[in-house]
């Protein structure tokens, strides 16, 4: 399978905004996303995933101590340009989405949530995003027990 006719987006945004209260006895006082993990904060993990992928441009759409993750990570990581999204109030992942999809260029892009991580490849996501004209397309893994999530 060839996909060389059509370039990859290079833009995503990632849900960073919750406020992480089923991790609060864990992670007390910082974003969800920054939860240490083997010494570097979980978001960082996702960057580097994308970064991997030639992602060029992440829009972080953070709300809840957002403050934390901007001194972090500034406007850029590993030549991964990095723009904020900041929600006011919890806006949800609908209203998180919406806030952060003005910064986007394309009208294709990745969405991830800043609490999730598993391994897809987004260059087969998106050329058969492509090929199939899709207006939305989702990677899902099956799972058996829900219940951790709320």
């Amino acid at each position: 399978m060839s996909f060389n006719k059509t370039v990859m987006t290079e833009e995503a945004i990632i849900l960073a905004g919750g406020l992480g209260t089923r991790l609060k006895s864990v992670i007390s006082d910082i974003p969800k996303p920054m939860a240490p993990i083997h010494g570097k904060p979980f978001l960082e993990y996702l960057l580097s995933y994308l970064v991997k992928f030639k992602i060029k441009k992440v829009i972080l759409s953070v709300g809840y101590k957002y403050q934390y993750i901007f001194d972090h990570f500034g406007d850029n990581y590993k030549g991964l340009k990095l723009l904020y999204a900041i929600e006011d109030k919890p806006l949800g992942t609908g209203g998180g989405i919406r806030n952060a999809v003005d910064h986007i260029n394309n009208d294709h892009f990745f969405l991830l949530n800043g609490d999730t991580y598993y391994e897809v490849d987004l260059d087969k996501l998106y050329h058969l995003h492509i090929k199939e004209k899709a207006n939305i397309s989702l990677s899902l893994l099956p799972m058996e027990k829900f219940s951790r999530y709320g």
